[in-house]
């Protein structure tokens, strides 16, 4: 399971894992629990790879993913620290020296940790930072194959769109000829 296919949910205890995409939302299955639901968009989801810590560096944030993989290096998969204010800032120092003191609040480190040991019982491959593995020659021929033919049919696509566009628009100004025309005379021959 990677971060990008786990989301918080506003107003919702833990993590969920997104199953499918829907009209109205997203189908989720909570991690650790076997409960699925759909979140409507009325609910404010937020992916765990789009979210960031506030920092003093010159970005202004870190990704959360990257918290978590310098968490998993120190400290392993086992936390074994106090949920006090100042152990949680100590904790999050001692990972993030750079995190912003203002803006990062305790139930934000409270909520980091939550997440992280929960990620750590049910989800470990998500915390392990992955290294690009370097692409082949026949995977980047592969890659640029991929991108043609979805170019091509996208590409397909639109002219067919334009075409159908085109006849449609075609229709509307014959009847709108046929609406203008004025009425033909009918002459009477004189018997």
């Amino acid at each position: 399971m990677q971060l990008k296919e786990i989301a918080a949910i506003s107003g919702k205890p833990g993590l969920y894992r997104v199953l499918k995409t829907t009209r109205n939302g997203v189908v989720v299955e909570q991690i650790g629990g076997t409960a699925k639901f759909a979140a409507t968009s009325n609910q404010k989801i937020s992916v765990l790879q789009e979210i960031s810590i506030y920092t003093n560096t010159a970005d202004g944030t870190v990704l959360l993913g990257e918290v978590f993989h310098r968490i998993h290096e120190k400290h392993g998969l086992k936390l074994s620290i106090e949920k006090t204010p100042e152990a949680l800032a100590a904790m999050l120092a001692d990972v993030l020296p750079e995190y912003d003191r203002n803006k990062v609040y305790p139930s934000d480190m409270k909520k980091l940790i939550s997440w992280y040991e929960l990620l750590a019982a049910h989800a470990p491959s998500a915390l392990v930072k992955k290294a690009e593995e370097p692409k082949t020659e026949e995977a980047l021929v592969e890659e640029v194959k991929t991108t043609d033919t979805v170019s091509t049919e996208s590409a397909k696509k639109t002219s067919s769109k334009k075409k159908k566009e085109s006849v449609t628009e075609e229709k509307a100004n014959i009847e709108v000829k046929k609406e203008e025309a004025p009425p033909k005379k009918v002459s009477k021959k004189k018997s």
